[in-house]
């Protein structure tokens, strides 16, 4: 048991680092993490362009993904469109005007990417990836039984 908490504890820092691989961009553009995720979000997940699409994919509080959103939209990154066939439903997309950021972004993630599987085979890289997508299957399905209507 201890031995996954270890590991546990690992991801959280793995965590940690993700962040901090994004401090200067942070900085460049007055950002906070969740903003930057956001755009990352968008960016790397087409057809999941709704805010609660990133309440529920990334288990965020409405209100923090809210605000940020709104930051974005008022900062030139974001816009708004609305669903043809539910007028409730709201499109979030990306600008032009977040072009450049996003592409720092991913270039963020994609050395973060690298410094995690350095080392590994290709075979090991899509083992430890389909292992934790079931991890991430469990813990998602879990959260929802015990969250489900309490939002």
């Amino acid at each position: 048991m201890q031995f996954i908490l270890d590991i546990l504890l690992k991801s959280r820092a793995a965590g940690k680092l993700y962040e901090k691989m994004f401090g200067k961009i942070r900085l460049q553009y007055g950002m906070t993490q969740l903003e930057i995720d956001i755009l990352a979000f968008l960016k790397n997940n087409p057809g999941l362009d709704t805010a609660s699409d990133i309440v529920n994919y990334r288990m965020l509080p409405k209100a923090n993904v809210s605000q940020a959103v709104e930051f974005l939209i008022q900062k030139g990154f974001v816009g708004r469109r609305t669903d043809e066939q539910d007028r409730r439903k709201i499109h979030l997309e990306l600008l032009p005007g977040a072009e450049e950021a996003v592409c720092k972004i991913l270039d963020a993630q994609s050395h973060f990417f690298d410094l995690l599987f350095e080392g590994m085979t290709e075979k090991e890289r899509q083992q430890y990836l389909s292992l934790t997508l079931q991890i991430a299957e469990n813990i998602r399905r879990e959260w929802e039984s015990e969250t489900h209507g309490t939002e």
